[in-house]
């Protein structure tokens, strides 16, 4: 006998049996009401060569054996399921390193992370068990281990000296007592305000987008000229910035399209429109709405003082 299910019989003790049976490697027994860890004790002695306890679903409370214990029960034990038990200490997570085989572990479910995101909970298990390979059937990498101890070490840095675990003086021997990260907001700023200026009337266009773009496509723009300076992202024109960024989608053609018809609505024939600023927008010929002939209208163009 090899493998064993015992699933949904409403076990909630175990009684222990006189003979051994050392070729079991596999035992499951899901979806019943074992509370108590002295119950989990005897699967030892009943199967010395247990390779795999699934006990998922049940209401074990906690791990009560010391590292000799374990080491001698389970000398041969690879992977751990506790999914939905009732393991609520910091202590029983730790007391997983004592298993000296154990590579996969199963801890969906347990009250004791549910205050944690998805991700706190990950790196805080992974850096509590420097020994397995598998977390909740997702292999831990060398670059998430390491990712996830130094956050361990971050996450503790406020605790009380006796709140600390063990394994948090383990890392500050292997990484040093590292100080918080610094949060830094990279995102550009990416508001932009144009100002239609015709005789007495003013239309203010405010779109989201990149200045380069709404600079570039606005009205379909052929040529771009600014005073020395004054270009709106900086003295290289926006090149250092185009160049590390060139990957980003174009904003589209909605600038353009909504410029045209600001200034085209109110344009009379014959007149120049200013786009109050120090950009020189050439535009091409525009055909007026109702047929008549087509003309060459020129106009400059800025953002106003304080926008991106």
């Amino acid at each position: 006998l090899e493998e064993l299910f015992l699933c949904l019989n409403e076990y909630s003790n175990v009684r222990a049996s006189s003979v051994a049976c050392p070729t079991l490697r596999l035992l499951h027994i899901t979806d019943n009401s074992l509370k108590d860890w002295a119950d989990v004790r005897k699967f030892g002695s009943m199967f010395p060569r247990l390779d795999t306890l699934v006990m998922a679903n049940n209401h074990l409370s906690s791990i009560q054996d010391g590292k000799d214990i374990l080491r001698r029960l389970f000398p041969n034990l690879r992977n751990i399921n506790l999914n939905n038990s009732g393991l609520n200490q910091w202590d029983d997570i730790e007391k997983l390193n004592f298993f000296p085989k154990l590579e996969e572990v199963r801890l969906q479910g347990i009250p004791l992370l549910q205050a944690y995101t998805n991700a706190e909970r990950r790196s805080l298990i992974i850096a509590q068990l420097p020994s397995i390979s598998l977390l909740n059937g997702s292999a831990v990498t060398d670059v998430e281990r390491e990712d996830a101890e130094r956050f361990f070490i971050r996450y503790y840095l406020d605790y009380p000296e006796e709140e600390l675990p063990c394994r948090y003086h383990c890392l500050v021997t292997k990484y040093g007592k590292l100080e918080p990260l610094a949060e830094i907001d990279l995102r550009p700023r990416c508001r932009a305000r144009v100002e239609v200026h015709c005789e007495e009337k003013v239309e203010q266009v405010t779109r989201n987008g990149m200045c380069r773009e709404l600079a570039s496509r606005a009205s379909g723009a052929e040529h771009l000229a600014f005073a020395p300076g004054e270009h709106p992202l900086g003295p290289d024109g926006g090149r250092a910035e185009e160049a590390a960024d060139h990957r980003r989608p174009p904003v589209g053609q909605q600038h353009a399209a909504l410029l045209r018809r600001q200034v085209q609505r109110l344009r009379p024939r014959g007149d120049e429109v200013q786009l109050q600023g120090a950009a020189l927008l050439r535009h091409p010929r525009w055909r007026r709405a109702d047929g008549g002939a087509q003309e060459q209208v020129e106009a400059g163009a800025r953002l106003p003082d304080g926008a991106d």
